[in-house]
């Protein structure tokens, strides 16, 4: 216990400044804490939401790539077959083509 009767005002001035020091910082420090937490939470919900749009995009592009692939070689045949047009070939496959000799007859 503190002996109250044999301190002297400025021991009890002193005393009083101490504890005032040490039960103010953490509460200062918990204040604090609550003006920032919003910005905290706005920088975590940015990342959740980019994150978010990163997953998406890989799935788009995925299912891009099973389009491209897949889907697309289908649907031009069949457009060509519905109109009674033949399918031209795609732009790769023209790239891809080797011109081969023609025949020539000898005299």
């Amino acid at each position: 216990m503190i002996p109250l009767s044999q301190m002297q005002v400025g021991e009890l001035i002193s005393t009083i400044r101490d504890a005032v020091f040490i039960l103010g910082v953490p509460y200062l420090g918990w204040r604090a804490r609550a003006w920032v937490q919003p910005g905290i939470d706005f920088f975590k919900r940015a990342n959740k939401f980019f994150e978010l749009g990163e997953t998406h995009m890989q799935k788009v592009e995925a299912g891009m790539q099973v389009l491209l692939n897949n889907h697309l070689s289908h649907i031009q045949s069949d457009l060509g077959h519905i109109s009674g047009r033949e399918p031209r070939e795609s732009i790769y496959a023209q790239d891809l083509h080797v011109d081969e000799p023609t025949e020539t007859t000898e005299v």
